[in-house]
């Protein structure tokens, strides 16, 4: 159980410091910006 374990965290502190998820992490954070914009123009309207 802790050699699976310690792989995973290994895995996973890997992948958090990877570029691809750097990249991800923006990508995510401009499409929630962009979702709550739109939102706000949408109850503005209305």
């Amino acid at each position: 159980m802790q050699k699976g374990a310690r792989k995973w965290i290994e895995y996973y502190w890997n992948y958090v410091n990877s570029d691809k998820y750097k990249e991800e992490k923006i990508k995510r954070k401009a499409e929630y910006e962009k979702a709550t914009h739109d939102s706000d123009k949408e109850e503005n309207i209305q």
